[in-house]
């Protein structure tokens, strides 16, 4: 999956050139907070595991630098 500028999670085909941004910034700041989900109950995802990549993309070049390790997330 991946998130899109209108903050919905929609489905992703694994394909780096189909990438949305979530949203689109003129520079990055040294910290940046991104809401993941919302309006959920947690209680929905127990006993499930995650994988998050994260990424941006320089408008300039159009290159892609992304987290080459997952962080893993597991509710419990």
């Amino acid at each position: 999956y991946q998130l899109n500028d209108d903050a919905q999670w929609q489905d992703w085909g694994g394909e780096i050139n189909t990438l949305i941004g979530a949203q689109s910034i003129t520079t990055l700041p040294n910290d940046y907070a991104l809401t993941l989900l919302s309006g959920v109950s947690l209680i929905d995802f127990a006993d499930l595991e995650f994988q998050l990549y994260v990424g941006y993309r320089l408008n300039s070049t159009g290159d892609l630098i992304y987290s080459p390790t997952p962080i893993s997330i597991q509710i419990y």
